[in-house]
Parts: C-alpha cells; structure tokens; sequence
C-alpha cells in the first residue's frame, strides 16, 4: 500500500507560505503588503472541507449591526444562504459565521488584543435561530448556538520565547468576548487556547516544524465541535 507522510506534506506546504511571505516583505506599502499577506493566508484556509467557505468582509446581523472588516471569515452557505457582495464588500450574516481570523505579520501584546477586538465586533452581533428540517421530517431550531471561534495568524513574534508569560498574561486579560481559542506563528508554532469557568486559561502549542499542519488539524477540530450553524430567519432580516 502507497503511503504519504503527512507531516512532510504540511512541512513543504508551510515552507512555501513562508517563502510567498517572505516576498511579501519586500513590499514597502503597509497596506499592499497587508493585502498579499491576507490572500496568501486565505490561499491555504481554502484547504479546509468544502462545507466551509473563507474569504474576507464584514459580518451583519437582522438589526443592521455590522462588525469591522474581517481578514478571513470561516462562514457556512448552506444554512444561511444571505451572503450579499456590494461595491467588493462580502457581507456574511451573523449565523452562518464559525470563525473569524486576524492576519499580522507578529505575534505582539498590540496584535493580540487588536485580533480580540475584532472577534468581540463580531460576537456583539445578534443572531438569530429558526427550525431547520431534520433527517426524520421534523422541524427544529439550534436553542443553543455556537460559539464563534476567534484566532490570529501571524509570521513571527515578537516575544521570545513566542508562548512565554507575556503571551499568556495577555490572553488571560482579554475580556469573553474577545477571547482567543487558536492561532499560529509560524516561524514558532501554533496554540490552542482553553478557558475554565474561572477564567483560567489552558494552553496547548506545537513545535516550529509543525505549526502548519498542528494550526490546520485544530482548527478543523473545533469548527467539526460545532456542528451546523443555525438557520437563519429570513424574516427577520425581510423586516
């Protein structure tokens, strides 16, 4: 039987997103540089299983409420199929949302807490829930919904060691709605963040020469743990 390492797969996958990274520095403009960092990222989150669409845009609710621009949102089109593009702009409904992911160059205080507020912009938004047919003919709504994954993608960090103290204490300051659950830097490594109910913080991370296939397989993981994404009130958005 043929066989595939797969760690030698992601290994070669990781080192080529390095490389279209690293040309990427030679960009001058901050903003053009930010551009072909988000698009590269989002190249490689297009690997995930095809009930999870990912591209970049804000995120709506029912009431009008808009989150702020979001670098890659992991969003489902099968349940909530209001997906709207206006003048280049992708809005995604709040209840076809299972991640939202912040891409920056390091892993920083700065960039952690930025990526945060970008997840609670998010998260604020109201969500809605209605029945969705069942496999034995009824019909029934997600009462409980969903968290909403938030993480951060990054190069490097600026921290050394990069999951020392000084990370974790600005995790564990990062208030619920702006928590993080995963992210990666991967010159370093990857990490998966857990919270108790007393907000004590589990951390779990990977070696450097993993961090791409450790960052994928998590993240899969967790949006496998939240099942579908509730079904959006058409209604509510009509009035």
């Amino acid at each position: 039987m043929n066989k595939i390492d797969l760690k030698v797969l992601f290994g070669s996958l990781q080192d080529e997103l390095l490389a279209k990274l690293k040309v990427g520095d030679s960009i001058s403009h901050p903003t053009a540089k930010g551009d072909d960092t988000e698009v590269n990222w989002l190249e490689v989150l297009k690997s995930l299983p095809s009930r999870y669409i990912v591209d970049k845009g804000q995120v709506i609710d029912a009431e009008g409420n808009l989150s702020e621009q979001i670098d890659a949102i992991v969003y489902d089109r099968y349940y909530s199929p209001l997906i709207l593009r206006r003048d280049s702009t992708l809005y995604v409904p709040a209840e076809s949302v299972y991640a939202v992911l912040e891409v920056k160059q390091s892993l920083s205080k700065e960039n952690v807490e930025y990526a945060g507020k970008k997840a609670k912009s998010v998260r604020e938004l109201k969500r809605t829930s209605a029945p969705v047919r069942q496999i034995d003919g009824s019909l029934r709504r997600r009462e409980q919904l969903p968290p909403i994954l938030g993480g951060l993608l990054t190069i490097n960090s600026d921290w050394n060691p990069a999951f020392g103290d000084s990370f974790t204490d600005v995790l564990t300051g990062l208030d619920p709605l702006s928590k993080l659950d995963l992210g990666i830097s991967l010159k370093n490594g990857s990490f998966d963040c857990s919270y108790s109910t007393e907000n004590a913080l589990t951390l779990k991370t990977s070696q450097s020469d993993v961090a791409l296939i450790s960052f994928f397989i998590n993240l899969t993981k967790q949006l496998q743990l939240l099942g579908n994404a509730p079904g959006i009130d058409l209604d509510a958005y009509y009035k």
